[in-house]
């Protein structure tokens, strides 16, 4: 491992206990590595969350927009109308790149 640092911390024994039977049951090499594994799995569980955060403000702005672009029409030809949606929406896709 290249750049380590070192970090003391403290503990309940409570938790120290637990941390040494999973190391002496083989599921972890060292402490080290159950806390780096700890550290890890937090940081990836907290990256998923604002992840799908910002999915939901997204489906949520859909969702207005849908709602703001007026009410509701029939469709007759659903393949003129899939074709109409797909160019709007590679016109969007080239104009996000413009900005």
């Amino acid at each position: 491992m290249a750049n380590v640092a070192r970090l003391n911390i403290s503990l309940p024994n409570q938790m120290l206990s637990g941390i040494t039977h999973l190391v002496k049951a083989g599921e972890y090499s060292t402490p080290s590595e159950f806390v780096r594994d700890a550290v890890r799995r937090e940081m990836e569980r907290r990256e998923k969350k604002v992840m799908r955060e910002s999915a939901l403000l997204h489906l949520k702005s859909l969702a207005q927009e849908a709602f703001e672009s007026g009410d509701a029409q029939e469709i007759e030809d659903i393949e003129s109308w899939k074709a109409t949606q797909l160019a709007r929406l590679e016109e969007r896709m080239g104009n996000q790149g413009d900005a």
